[in-house]
């Protein structure tokens, strides 16, 4: 026979009940029952609504918000910037309303009280990111049996409806370079041809760079101040660039890197990473120049994606390409997107010189049976 959930034990002039908590801990009911049979019974009913999971934990529900999101933001395994990003939005918009609550005493029309007021406290990325941090919190307390459903029911609450980004096509993209410092035109024509993220580029060394092979090897990102692991395991990535890009590489690591295998290929005089907010302040201003507006150095990587995308490129081959995808999807199709990888930057490359048209990548399909590349001809 099964073991009975929890037990009974006879007091004086009644009988109590007790059961394993969601901690492991025995949890004594406080009803006095007049009899071992209604105790029981009451245990039985208690047992099914568990297993149905529509029991809360009475004890689970009275631990206070702060100590409880605190307590797991602690333990989540999540990137350490993330966790950091949490830890703000917990502080400063979480904690003061939600902060000495107890976790049963947050309902629904709390939560739309408070998401409603947000609106004019903060900005509607950090309005929606926290509210999606508030219910990953209260999901797990869910699951942790301390209260029974999500108090979180806004429909589309955690989603932001960002302004398209403005972003030059490719032969504006080298006008905007060519505009910029000398010192900060191939940092523009890397980060199309690369997609690489910001704080990726400005954190490569010299031995990240293979000028050979025409490969850069992303293997960290400078972020807040300081170098820091990149911001997934798959972005740690072999990066194919045109061939075509050679001598501008070379007369760029020439004039302004330093010759140790550690030396930034992008420092500033002082020799560290140049300040993102900076570096897009002298885009906006050139962009300007030809006519556009709201142009940010993010724009580039955008470029650079569209471009790798009308190559024909499938979406995991970008997704590599871009370091966004899952570490178990990278392990998967990374060896075999190497080679692809190369064909898509040398179809950017073709495409560059000829008008800034992109060449289709060769069709792989079974029905082709043909891996040749196409003959290119000028319109």
């Amino acid at each position: 026979m099964p073991r009975p959930f929890g037990g009974v034990r006879q007091q004086r002039g009644w009988w109590q009940a007790y059961y394993p908590g969601t901690d492991g801990r025995r949890v004594h009911e406080t009803t006095r029952f007049t009899s071992a049979e209604a105790a029981r019974e009451w245990l039985d009913d208690l047992a099914a609504e568990r297993e149905r999971g529509s029991w809360s934990d009475p004890a689970a529900a009275h631990q206070r918000f702060d100590v409880y999101a605190t307590t797991w933001l602690s333990t989540a395994q999540i990137a350490p910037t993330t966790k950091s990003l949490y830890a703000g939005y917990l502080d400063n918009h979480l904690l003061p309303t939600f902060g000495l609550l107890e976790l049963g005493q947050i309902h629904p029309a709390l939560v739309r009280s408070w998401y409603a007021q947000m609106e004019a406290k903060a900005a509607p990325t950090a309005r929606a990111r926290s509210y999606a941090l508030l219910r990953q919190v209260l999901n797990v307390a869910v699951d942790d049996g301390a209260i029974v459903v999500n108090p979180c029911r806004i429909k589309g609450g955690s989603v932001t409806r960002h302004k398209v980004r403005a972003m030059p096509d490719l032969e504006q993209a080298r006008q905007i370079a060519a505009l910029l410092p000398d010192r900060w035109q191939f940092l523009v024509h890397l980060a199309v041809m690369s997609t690489a993220r910001y704080g990726e580029l400005v954190a490569l060394r010299r031995r990240d760079v293979d000028v050979l092979r025409m490969t850069v090897s992303v293997e960290r990102q400078w972020y807040r101040g300081s170098f820091r692991d990149t911001k997934r395991p798959a972005s740690e990535r072999v990066i194919h660039l045109p061939k075509t890009m050679r001598p501008a590489l070379e007369a760029h690591l020439a004039a302004f890197a330093g010759p140790g295998p550690e030396d930034l290929v992008f420092p500033t005089r002082n020799g560290t990473p140049p300040p993102n907010n900076w570096i897009d302040a002298l885009v906006k201003r050139a962009a300007a120049q030809i006519g556009l507006e709201g142009v940010t150095f993010h724009a580039f990587r955008d470029l650079g994606g569209t471009l790798a995308a009308q190559t024909g490129a499938s979406t995991k081959e970008i997704m590599r390409r871009m370091g966004q995808s899952t570490p178990r999807a990278a392990m998967l199709y990374q060896r075999a997107a190497d080679e692809r990888d190369e064909a898509i930057a040398d179809r950017i490359a073709a495409g560059s010189v000829d008008g800034a048209r992109v060449l289709p990548l060769p069709d792989r399909s079974p029905r082709s049976g043909r891996a040749d590349l196409p003959q290119h001809r000028p319109s």
